[in-house]
């Protein structure tokens, strides 16, 4: 004899196996998070920082480096034309 469909019961079943699925995932990540040593993420960490520091540290070189080159190569051309100017004045 077949069974006429329930649309609550298919809902439920459906709610309850999803419901499954998601504990297990959940098992597992606690699972793989477990098996991860503490060591290994506080170096990690430290890798990560010791990686930013050197970012940061490259980009403030390069701003440095372009406030203090750029004025000076400024004064260098202004120099090399004024000298230019004095030279062809002379002639």
């Amino acid at each position: 004899m077949a069974h006429k469909f329930d649309r609550d019961v298919y809902f439920q079943l459906l709610h309850a196996t999803q419901k499954i699925r998601d504990q297990k995932r959940i098992e597992a990540l606690k699972q793989m998070n477990e098996q991860i040593p503490e060591a290994a993420t506080k170096w990690l960490t430290v890798k990560a920082i010791l990686i930013a520091a050197v970012l940061v540290a490259i980009v403030l070189l390069v701003i440095i480096g372009s406030v203090i080159i750029i004025p000076v190569a400024l004064v260098i051309l202004i120099a090399y034309l004024l000298f230019m100017a004095a030279k062809a004045s002379i002639k």
